[in-house]
């Protein structure tokens, strides 16, 4: 059962889509409950679905939306708005959800009786946003473009610069033409 604000940003989500879509067809219960199954799974709030309809549109719309697209469309707005962040905001956010996995992980490791040592967690990749992208030349806490589109990865000379910042020890720096397959072929 889904619960009453889902059912609620169904409804306002179907609309928008009627809206913008005369051709759209008019939802029955049926339909709004299979919506809402699918927004229940999600994070998302109505406001953030509602601008996932508008993307959705505004980018063409080419054909009827499923509930996928309009989730697809609001997970791309709100992880594009959240890199948009100053990197400082950035870091902080993935320190607090460091500390917050790390007692998760202690949690479930005295539960089950788990060596303490095998659930130490740390962040298994760098962020690359905090370093230059000498491909696209991208600064610090921008994105990656191609094409004059901003992208949604980052090109790989990128995360080798990211990954190389966080294996050196400190004071040490790298040549940014040397990338991580350099190092791992050196004798």
């Amino acid at each position: 059962m889904s619960t009453r604000q889902a059912v609620e940003a169904a409804k306002a989500v179907l609309a928008l889509c009627s809206a913008n879509d005369p051709w759209f067809p008019k939802p029955s219960q049926a339909t709004v409950m299979a919506w809402a199954e699918h927004i229940d799974r999600t994070n998302y709030t109505k406001e953030e679905l509602l601008d996932g309809v508008r993307a959705f549109y505004a980018q063409g719309g080419e054909c009827r939306p499923v509930a996928g697209d309009i989730i697809n469309a609001a997970r791309t707005i709100r992880s594009d708005r959240f890199m948009r962040q100053p990197i400082e905001a950035i870091e902080a956010h993935n320190d607090r959800m460091d500390a917050r996995l790390a007692g998760r992980i202690e949690e479930v490791a005295d539960g089950h009786s788990v060596d303490k040592a095998l659930t130490a967690y740390r962040r298994r990749e760098p962020n690359p946003i905090a370093v230059p992208c000498h491909y696209c030349q991208a600064t610090p806490g921008r994105r990656c473009t191609s094409g004059g589109l901003v992208m949604r990865g980052y090109h790989p000379a990128r995360i080798d610069s990211a990954t190389a910042r966080n294996t050196l020890p400190p004071g040490t720096h790298k040549s940014p033409s040397e990338s991580l397959s350099d190092r791992r072929n050196r004798p």
